[in-house]
């Protein structure tokens, strides 16, 4: 799950088993589901059950392997794939062709979920792109606008 995406049906599919077992349901025979899945899937400190929802926690850890590439560059894998598929653009601008692999445009499909909280540190502020990278919590977007922008809104 931490390579590829998988397909939705063969995930309701996992979740349908989960769900069968729990609920003691066996073959086509019919049961009441007395919690909803919903509920399943909230953590327990939540009040839920704590279960997975598979789809959600397959696009978690394709998120965990962008990640790795994107913190971790001297590694075996991040430096494979950006000699490939990447190697004159960051992680983040890369492009998916038409000869990528499975695994790759399964990482980069969750390059959507890194972008919603990933921020940057400013160090000596050298590399800082003021207008396209996020980084001020309370401005929309996490993006500085200007004044013009900012009435238009």
């Amino acid at each position: 799950m931490q390579c590829f995406t998988i397909p939705i049906n063969i995930l309701k599919e996992i979740e349908k088993v989960y769900r069968s077992f729990f609920w003691g349901q066996k073959g086509d025979e019919k049961k009441v589901a007395w919690v909803a899945l919903e509920k399943m899937h909230k953590s327990k400190r939540e009040g839920g059950m704590g279960f997975r929802n598979m789809h959600v926690f397959n696009r978690a850890l394709l998120a965990k392997q962008a990640w790795r590439v994107i913190t971790n560059e001297e590694s075996l894998m991040a430096k494979v794939l950006k000699g490939k598929y990447f190697p004159a653009k960051s992680f983040m601008e890369a492009t998916v062709s038409p000869n990528s692999i499975y695994p790759w445009r399964s990482i980069l499909s969750a390059r959507d979920v890194l972008s919603k909280g990933a921020r940057i540190v400013v160090s000596d502020g050298s590399a800082i792109r003021i207008w396209e990278d996020p980084g001020v919590p309370n401005l929309p977007n996490f993006r500085v606008t200007t004044g013009e922008a900012r009435n238009e809104e």
